[in-house]
């Protein structure tokens, strides 16, 4: 029988995490493929690669510039949006301010027309009684109507 002496990826793998250090992985990757390497040595190889490349100065300073431009921008796409909300609010509130308003002129100009219908009954029927007024109160025009009830709520 023919024995041959030529030795497996697996037994050089096997042999490679027996030491389980970086330079027993560089021995092991002249001889195979990174691909047939076990998940844990190839973590290692690439934590290695990665702490090598970040040891140079110009790529930490590259990464550093990159993460203050991303939190720059962060903070400025945040006060943007709280920018954006508060003219919402802003906007908002001049809105309910003006239908506020314009409901208080209504009930007002209801007011006055009230009046001034009872008024003008009053004048018809030619009677003073308790919902009328005096003669001269009958000859007022709508601003002398408001101008009183100004000085009334006042």
């Amino acid at each position: 029988a023919v024995v041959s002496t030529q030795s497996t990826g697996a037994e050089k793998e096997e042999d490679a995490m027996d030491t389980d250090d970086e330079e027993g992985l560089l021995k092991l990757l002249r001889v195979s493929n990174i691909f047939d390497l076990p998940a844990s040595s190839k973590l290692t190889i690439l934590t290695t690669l990665i702490n090598e490349v970040l040891s140079f100065a110009q790529f930490r300073e590259i990464i550093e510039e990159a993460l203050e431009n991303g939190r720059e921008a962060w903070k400025d796409w945040k006060s943007f949006g709280q920018e954006v909300q508060r003219k919402e609010r802003e906007e908002a509130a001049q809105k309910y301010k003006e239908w506020l308003a314009s409901r208080i002129k209504l009930k007002e100009e209801k007011k006055n027309k009230g009046r001034l219908t009872e008024l003008q009954g009053c004048s018809d029927i030619g009677e003073q009684s308790d919902n009328c007024e005096t003669d001269t109160s009958l000859n007022l025009d709508a601003s002398q109507v408001e101008e009183s009830k100004e000085n009334e709520e006042a």
